[in-house]
């Protein structure tokens, strides 16, 4: 095999390790820079997928491990996985909210400055705020479920009910974000009225 440059890699591993739509139609990985840019949005990069859910389950298994393990065993960590998910979509919710909230506010250009606020909030256990905050955090604005949550599952500190719980906040925190974002596309006249 020749000597590869840095860029050369790069570009070999976005193209010939990109997964999604081909132009026939059909699903699978790229062969030529052209499929995988027709590609377009949802294809993804195998092995930078690969790499960041190793890294991330190395990441988790130490962190277990210098913590003593998790309290509940298994079941902490699949609670864990769980609530990690339904903090996901929290997060994405969030995103769709702020972003829908433009339809109805034309100079809204500080909206990521307001969400990076709110989840600024997250960088701390929820226990450290007052019982109001708490709340808010966590059922109004439910950013202590993304972050906080998930982690009190692997500790143990969760009753079955309470994940339940958690998991329907993160469904709620999804179905109600889908209703405002299609609200919001259903007002919208067009950049140019």
């Amino acid at each position: 095999m020749a000597e590869q440059t840095a860029s050369g890699y790069i570009q070999h591993h976005l193209q010939n390790l990109t997964y999604g739509q081909l132009p026939n139609g059909d699903w699978g990985f790229a062969h030529t820079a052209a499929e995988a840019k027709a590609m377009g949005f949802w294809a993804f990069h195998v092995d930078t997928l690969g790499w960041s859910l190793a890294l991330g389950l190395i990441l988790i298994g130490v962190g277990i491990g210098m913590s003593g393990g998790g309290a509940g065993g298994w079941s902490s960590v699949v609670q864990f996985t769980l609530l990690a998910f339904s903090g996901t979509i929290i997060l994405y919710s969030l995103w769709i909210v702020m972003i829908a909230l433009t339809f109805w506010f034309i100079k809204f250009d500080n909206n990521v400055t307001i969400l990076q606020a709110m989840l600024d909030t997250g960088r701390y256990p929820a226990t450290v705020y007052p019982p109001w905050l708490r709340m808010i955090v966590t059922f109004i604005v439910p950013v202590a479920v993304a972050t906080t949550v998930p982690l009190q599952a692997l500790r143990g500190e969760l009753s079955g009910l309470q994940v339940l719980l958690y998991l329907a906040i993160g469904a709620a925190a999804f179905w109600l974000s889908t209703r405002i974002w299609r609200a919001g596309v259903k007002r919208y006249s067009g950049a140019s009225a």
